[in-house]
């Protein structure tokens, strides 16, 4: 059975780590190039390069991964399901992926659409995100802290699970299963939270008139598209990550206050 390319990834930067004296040293590239894969799979599994060397740091071994034939497939079928679509991904090539044979896996899941709602299952609900969202609205924090806070957990979100990203952006529109996987488990669940946050602001007089629901969606679509362009375009990109959150979060909120700083 084949190692799985996560724990190829974490076994190269551990070895790196050493080879060269320290874990700042390593580069996502060299981990890449280590691990005999492309960059963009690396981003795939760790957000960042922050994000891959705790990661490296916590989770030896990778015994757990790899001992649950259930859940390498269910990883396997999220990632061929990102790359090929949900309708062209066939089920023998989600087997092989897994390192199973195809009656492997249908000892597991019948057919696609068993496979389909696994992934819902396995996948629990944003709980980052929603644990933020329900913080966000019982306690009172400013709204740039909530915003911030909530953009750090939906884009390390993103940054593990990129290839549901990509389906969820590409498929939602074309396969009503797709579309029901995204209303129920990814950004149907926390989008009216997140416009519920604006409301309330909003009933307090904080911020001026307006949609709550197009405020939501902008910032939505800072996120989205942060979580797309960060393994393609990298090197254009600023490398802080938290550093871009914290500037989307004050130009979201900067954009909707009542009275402007300054003003």
């Amino acid at each position: 059975m084949g190692v799985h390319p996560r724990d190829r990834i974490l076994e190269a930067t551990r070895a790196l780590a050493e080879r060269e004296g320290g874990r700042r040293t390593v580069t996502i590239g060299e981990v890449a190039a280590e691990a005999h894969v492309s960059r963009a799979t690396v981003y795939r599994y760790f957000g960042d390069k922050t994000a891959l060397l705790q990661t490296a740091v916590t989770d030896r071994g990778g015994g757990a991964f790899l001992a649950d034939p259930r859940a390498r497939i269910l990883e396997a079928a999220l990632d061929v399901f990102g790359e090929r679509g949900l309708h062209a991904a066939s089920l023998q090539e989600i087997a092989t992926r897994a390192g199973l044979t195809l009656s492997g896996l249908h000892w597991h899941f019948k057919n696609k659409d068993e496979l389909i709602a696994g992934i819902a299952e396995y996948m629990p609900v944003l709980p980052a995100i929603e644990s933020e969202m329900v913080r966000a609205t019982h306690d009172d924090a400013d709204l740039e802290g909530q915003l911030l806070r909530i953009a750090q957990a939906g884009l390390g979100f993103m940054a593990r699970r990129r290839a549901v990203l990509r389906l969820i952006l590409f498929e939602t529109g074309i396969h009503p299963d797709v579309a029901r996987l995204a209303r129920t488990h990814t950004i149907g669940r926390f989008f009216p939270m997140l416009t519920a946050l604006f409301e309330r602001h909003a009933a307090s007089g904080t911020l001026r008139g307006g949609s709550a629901r197009a405020r939501a969606q902008a910032f939505i679509g800072m996120l989205l598209l942060l979580g797309l362009l960060r393994p393609a375009f990298d090197d254009l990109l600023d490398p802080d990550d938290d550093a871009t959150l914290r500037e989307y979060a004050r130009i979201m909120v900067r954009g909707v206050l009542a009275v402007p700083p300054g003003g």
